[in-house]
């Protein structure tokens, strides 16, 4: 007998929509909570993996690179091969989906595989 898996579909705020498993979608406060969960609470020390390339980085190493400006994209666009999970390939299934209060959602990195970070 096969388990069953939920899985919703999220409007997207780039006119596309995106279907995956329950346990990938957060709303925005419950994506924000499980980032302090896993690496504190200094979002600066909050880690990302790329979908493609498969290579972390954190905001904090974000920052440095792009500028502390731009780090509202540390989790939707690589900082090693320019992939962006708002791209037409999204992030290919290896990502999760966060809502906002409008209903609608955008695609994000996974977090890294990493444990909680010194707060």
């Amino acid at each position: 007998m096969k388990d069953t898996v939920e899985r919703v579909t999220v409007n997207l705020s780039t006119n596309r929509s995106v279907t995956t498993i329950k346990e990938k979608v957060f709303t925005l406060s419950e994506w924000r909570e499980e980032a302090k969960k896993r690496f504190g609470k200094n979002p600066d020390n909050w880690r990302f993996r790329c979908p493609k390339c498969k290579r972390e980085w954190s905001v904090a190493e974000y920052a440095e690179t792009k500028g502390r400006d731009n780090i509202e994209s540390a989790f939707q666009e690589c900082l090693y091969c320019d992939w962006k999970s708002y791209g037409l390939l999204g992030t290919m299934g290896d990502g999760l989906v966060v809502t906002f209060e409008d209903g609608s959602g955008g695609e994000v990195f996974n977090f890294a595989e990493q444990k909680k970070a010194e707060e």
